[in-house]
């Protein structure tokens, strides 16, 4: 596998890829049909079939809908303080839109719209995937950080682990200590990549769909290269 896939920048520590844009797979179109045919009707030439589209299965919801989504929770304990705070123990899960967090345990904040979650913690987010043992998280919002995460993108498949992620919102993140590839991750403690890049820093922006890493190096067959 190779790194040309990526844009370098002139700078020896900074490293600038193109990000992925989020999936949308657009208004699902609803089926109109007239069921109330005559027999005579029916006999005739049937009439045209017309598609309708439609907003309710869209992936990606407008603003004021997300922010209105409902907030699921469920575990082998549950217990707090209604509209205040919700306590999950054991299996914990809680849902809102695309995202899903799992964790041994899990609290929730409703006037803070926060979420604290420890051991075994697991964010799916549209297919992006976070995996540590801490997370404190404004759930709506998609502002905290994650504690020694390992974490995978859906639409590269590129994947790594780092010290700690902080979340700055749907479009940004900054990632500490971070190890980045696309090469597919192989059985076995000593599995490396083909190429690897390595940063103090990795600053994400999806609105301009750009990568950037500060004291960075890129490796090539466990070679240094830039």
């Amino acid at each position: 596998m190779r790194p040309s896939k990526h844009d370098l920048t002139a700078r020896p520590s900074v490293f600038r890829r193109p990000m992925a844009h989020w999936a949308s797979l657009g208004a699902v179109a609803c089926l109109g049909l007239n069921a109330g045919l005559t027999r005579a009707q029916a006999l005739a030439e049937p009439a045209p079939i017309t598609l309708r589209a439609s907003p309710v299965l869209r992936e990606k919801l407008a603003q004021p809908a997300s922010g209105g989504l409902p907030t699921f929770v469920e575990g082998d304990l549950l217990f707090g303080r209604a509209d205040l705070e919700t306590v999950i123990e054991g299996n914990a899960v809680l849902r809102r839109g695309d995202m899903v967090i799992r964790a041994d345990r899990l609290e929730y904040y409703q006037p803070d719209d926060l979420a604290r979650a420890r051991g075994q913690v697991r964010i799916n987010r549209a297919g992006n995937v976070y995996e540590g043992p801490l997370l404190e998280l404004k759930v709506n919002k998609f502002e905290g950080f994650f504690t020694q995460p390992r974490y995978r993108f859906l639409q590269n498949d590129a994947h790594g682990e780092a010290r700690r992620i902080e979340f700055q919102g749907e479009k940004h993140a900054l990632i500490e200590d971070a190890t980045y590839t696309t090469c597919r991750r192989l059985p076995g403690p000593s599995w490396m990549p083909d190429w690897i890049l390595r940063a103090a820093t990795l600053q994400i922006d999806n609105e301009t769909e750009t990568g950037y890493a500060q004291g960075g190096s890129l490796s090539f067959m466990g070679v240094p290269i830039l």
